[in-house]
């Protein structure tokens, strides 16, 4: 299963993320894999490129976050921390913080570079699906098991509001 796609903001390139464990990078253009990054022991479940097209998380059920350089395919760091499966990623629009949504119903902000977890948005009560980041980078939206998408301040990581209606997850 291809379980996520992610593309550059120029649209050249192309990441997908199976459950082969492995995330390809593809030229759009030709359709031809460009890359293939192995090193996640786990499905993996979601990709997302930084906002400059260098470098793409990887999110997977190893409870692993792996960076990598998009150009050349090398591992850059792995962020642990999550206590279970990691579903989501996304970067910030300064490229400079990564979110990530999880199983352990949680989801961080990260700094990438350091490998450190810079907050934690706890709230959900259920496993976490799902995370974007607005345009503006000051606010995310997660969404998971609990059937509720929820909005987040960023930075001060206080809860802003709760979307209620699904009758599942």
């Amino acid at each position: 299963n291809v379980a996520a796609i992610a593309l550059t903001r120029d649209g050249k390139r192309l990441a997908s993320a199976s459950w082969d464990r492995s995330v390809k990078v593809w030229d759009v253009a030709s359709a031809t894999p460009l890359l293939t990054l192995e090193g996640h022991e786990a499905n993996v479940m979601d990709v997302a490129f930084s906002p400059d097209g260098t470098r793409l998380a990887s999110a997977g059920y190893d409870r692993k976050i792996k960076l990598w350089d998009a150009e050349t395919g090398k591992e850059i760091r792995t962020l642990n921390g999550h206590e279970n499966s990691v579903n989501a990623v996304a970067f910030l629009p300064d490229g400079k913080h990564l979110l990530s949504a999880s199983t352990d119903e949680t989801v961080r902000l990260w700094n990438p570079e350091s490998g450190e977890v810079v907050r934690s948005f706890v709230g959900h009560r259920g496993f976490v699906t799902s995370v974007a980041v607005a345009p503006g980078g000051k606010t995310a939206l997660s969404g998971g098991g609990d059937r509720t998408m929820r909005l987040w301040d960023i930075e001060s990581g206080r809860e802003l509001r709760v979307f209620r209606g699904h009758q599942k997850p």
